[in-house]
């Protein structure tokens, strides 16, 4: 119906009624109206330079930008011996996880916010500032709130060379528990991660406000051209995640499917541990321990990522998907450009 009719079925058509009058029956407070006056608005994505390569994520009101926020701290390591998951690397990376979170805590999700994001936050004098402050030596702590897992994420690229990096999430598993009758459609439940009090708070949901989400879909350029998409679902872990998949892929000169499957580690606001993956060193296990981190052990993420790769006459992809879960990959090449070269892999 969306695919014939457009946006419009949606917002003002026959799937409008229907979630309409479904939630009429449950006496909720969202009407066909604000279907009706729901508007697209573009904003302009935040981006920092990696070692030489353009990282791009979403703005306000996503907190993405804690994703570059994480990168550009962890640019101010300097081991004498960069090993990957090494203990002092692991150690680094998740003190600027917390310093990076403690900054999404108080920082407001509204569009106003880029500038602050832009010119205060993504700056090299804030990174290496964080950077120098953190203790190489002992953990810190951190308590935040926890945030709903059951989102997605995948990356389209065309045949026009047009890139796609989406995450979207219902909240919870299947969001509000609410399903639209003969539409297949879960209404979520993304704002039971918010609050009224006190107004105007990061994480306000009185009306009029920007839900804030910590999804962090991911655009890099090198030399101003594609070089990869990529994005993972997973909460307030999302940005964690993703930046340790492009580190991977940037310092570590892994492949797509290398850098999502390499072990990974987060930091667990909610419960104040960090969680592994195996795969990590006993040895470096033991350090993080002895530093004062909390450990606990399971998967983490479900990234999914393509690099790409183009010259004068040609274009080859370099796909990852995640198998700690769902993740899948396709390729459709139209046939008049099967026909007419062989030039795409």
């Amino acid at each position: 119906m969306i695919a014939n009719q457009g946006v419009a079925a949606f917002y003002k058509g026959e799937i409008a009624l229907s979630i309409d009058a479904q939630l009429r029956k449950l006496d909720s407070f969202l009407s066909i109206e604000d279907l009706h006056d729901d508007v697209a608005e573009w904003w302009e994505p935040v981006e920092i330079n990696y070692k030489g390569y353009d990282i791009y994520t979403i703005g306000a009101p996503s907190n993405g930008f804690v994703s570059l926020l994480i990168l550009g701290i962890m640019s101010h390591f300097t081991p004498n011996n960069k090993e990957h998951n090494s203990q002092n690397y692991l150690h680094f990376l998740l003190e600027a996880v917390k310093a990076s979170n403690r900054i999404r805590l108080s920082t407001p999700g509204t569009p106003e916010a880029k500038d602050f994001i832009t010119n205060q936050l993504l700056t090299d004098d804030n990174f290496f500032s964080i950077a120098k402050s953190i203790n190489k030596e002992k953990a810190s702590t951190l308590q935040g709130v926890e945030e709903g897992k059951d989102t997605t994420h995948f990356v389209i690229i065309d045949q026009k060379g047009n890139i796609v990096s989406s995450t979207q999430t219902l909240g919870n598993g299947f969001g509000s528990k609410i399903m639209i009758e003969g539409r297949g459609i879960w209404m979520n439940n993304a704002m039971a991660f918010s609050t009224f009090e006190p107004k105007d708070n990061p994480m306000d949901v009185h009306a009029g406000k920007y839900k804030l989400s910590s999804n962090s879909p991911i655009i890099i350029l090198k030399n101003s051209t594609p070089w990869a998409a990529l994005g993972t679902p997973g909460g307030h872990t999302i940005p964690q995640n993703i930046s340790q998949v492009v580190m991977n892929l940037i310092d570590f000169k892994m492949g797509m499917q290398d850098a999502i499957d390499a072990s990974k580690v987060t930091f667990l606001e909610e419960e104040n541990v960090v969680k592994l993956e195996s795969g990590i060193k006993k040895s470096v296990i033991s350090s993080l321990k002895e530093k004062g981190h909390t450990i606990t052990y399971g998967d983490i993420g479900n990234a999914m990522g393509v690099k790409i790769f183009t010259n004068t006459n040609s274009i080859s992809f370099d796909v990852g998907v995640d198998k700690r879960r769902d993740g899948w990959s396709q390729v459709n090449i139209p046939q008049k450009i099967w026909e007419s070269t062989s030039a795409i892999d």
